[in-house]
Order: structure tokens, then sequence, then C-alpha cells
């Protein structure tokens, strides 16, 4: 694709704004270079103030002041449109792939800005609130964690514990899913039913008086570090992004691999060694049967 179409394209993303680029047609190439040039080697200045921030792909607005929160979605935004529309077919697309849930914005002179990932209570954990409960003998009562998974059976949770403080049940419990991809289906499967039904997390914290039933969704950071006796039995587990639970599974792979190539290795002396006794011995046996028939002549 030519400059002039790739200059089209840029306009096209900010056609919202009324100003068009400041870079004439000759000079993309240039630009483009330097652009990159700056962005490999960490030096495209970012940051315009303690408010705004500049947008590493607006090539030569005259209106480049963004605040934070509208920067990053604009940003990626920007980048994945000029990488399907602009630049050049790659031999593996994946390989350019920006990493989901992730972004990192190097601000020269500055502290870098990030934005984490989701991370999720692992093994896989959910979240069920506002389960019935009565108040009875100057306690909260509440069905049992067995009754509730009855109700969730199938999600396939392997056990669910009711959380209680002083005054007894507080309405909420821990549902587990099994420690593996499975488990994780089942936790964001159970997620999306009930958030498909008005019973999501965002739900349940604008239903003010619990008039809405049971609510579910899956346990992350916040639930995490909530300061309640759910929150506290969660910190139990451990808190992971995907890409550290898929770190795991390939340290778990590789390690069983290594292991099992130590195991063949050790067989495979093992019969090296019984190998060469089974020929000691052939030979012994060999050399005595030649002595016994000398003996008989």
């Amino acid at each position: 694709m030519g400059s002039s179409s790739q200059k089209r394209k840029i306009d096209e993303i900010y056609s919202s704004d009324e100003e068009g680029s400041d870079i004439s047609e000759s000079e993309m190439e240039d630009y483009e270079e330097k652009v990159y040039q700056n962005l490999k080697n960490g030096k495209f200045t970012v940051k315009l103030s303690d408010l705004k921030f500049r947008c590493p792909f607006c090539l030569g607005k005259k209106k480049q002041d963004y605040e934070y929160k509208h920067l990053v979605p604009h940003a990626k935004g920007a980048a994945r449109y000029l990488e399907k529309d602009c630049a050049p077919i790659r031999e593996d697309p994946m390989e350019e792939e920006v990493e989901e849930g992730k972004t990192v914005v190097d601000v020269v002179g500055s502290s870098t800005v990030v934005v984490e990932e989701e991370k999720f209570v692992c093994p896989w954990k959910g979240v069920v609130a506002n389960t019935e409960r009565e108040f009875k003998n100057g306690r909260y009562i509440a069905p049992s964690g067995n009754r509730i998974k009855e109700q969730l059976v199938k999600f396939n949770p392997i056990r669910v514990h009711s959380s209680w403080d002083s005054h007894g049940s507080i309405g909420k419990s821990i549902v587990e899913f099994t420690n593996d991809l499975s488990g994780f289906r089942d936790a964001m499967t159970f997620e999306s039913v009930y958030n498909s039904f008005g019973r999501g997390k965002r739900h349940y914290r604008e239903d003010q008086f619990g008039l809405g039933g049971m609510y579910g969704w899956v346990a992350r950071e916040d639930d995490y570090y909530s300061d309640c006796v759910l929150g506290k039995n969660l910190r139990k587990s451990d808190l992971k992004s995907m890409n550290d639970v898929q770190a795991e599974y390939v340290r778990k792979n590789e390690q069983l691999v290594t292991n099992l190539v130590h195991l063949i290795d050790e067989k495979n002396d093992n019969l090296e060694r019984v190998k060469l006794e089974l020929n000691e011995t052939s030979y012994s046996l060999k050399n005595l049967a030649e002595r016994v028939e000398l003996q008989k002549q």
C-alpha cells in the first residue's frame, strides 16, 4: 500500500477531529522510520503533563493531548487499525498480537505507566452472595455449602464453603472449581449465566436492599483483597493472571518431560547393565560347558 493510501487511512482514524495530519505524503516513510526507531528504543515522549498524554500512534496530529483513561483504548485501537489496514503482511501475524489485558507505555523522564492484566483467585473460585438466611437464636443461619452446591451442580463445583463471622452467616459463600482449564471454563460459564440473568457482581452492588436473590461471579483481585471474612478466606489461595497460569502449566509440562527423559535414561542404563550381565553369564556358561566336554574325552 502506498504512502497516499496510508495517509488516508491515518486520517480516517482521527476523522472525528477537524484537523488532519501535518505530515506531507513525501515525508511519510521517513516519519514512519523515525517513529518506529523511537518506539523501539523506548525514547518516544508520551507524557505531556501530569494529566495529559500523547498518543504514540498519532502521526503528526496537531491535537495530541489525551487524559490517561482515554489514551489507552485510543492508542490500542489505533495501533490495531494501522496494523490491520496499513502495515505489510507478516509471515506470522501472531507475533505482533497485543498482549490481551496488559498495556505498557514507556515515559521518558517519568515512571512507566502500566495497566495490569486481570487477576483471578487460583485455584479457580467463584462467589455466591445474598444467599437466603434467617435470624435464629441470636445468629444468622444460612443453607449449608452442600445445599448450595446442589443448586450449582450444572457448573461442576467440587465444594462450597459458607462464610461466617461472629454474628453467623454473612450471606456469601466460596465456590471451588477444579484446578485446570476445565475448571476455568466451568467458573466462567457460572459467571456468564448469572450475568445473563442480571445476577452478576455489578448487579449485586446495585442491589442495595438485597432483594434480587442469589448473585454469582468469579473471584478476582478486588474480592481477594476485600476487608471481610470472604476476602480473608480467599487469601488462603493464590492470585494469578492468565499469563501466570499459562507459564505455570508450561513449567509443569517441561518438568514432566524432563522427568520422563531422566526416567527413560535410567531405564536404558538398567537395560544395558542387564544385557552386560547376561553376556557375562552366557560367556561363563559356554566356558564351563567346554571344560566339561574336555573332561569327558
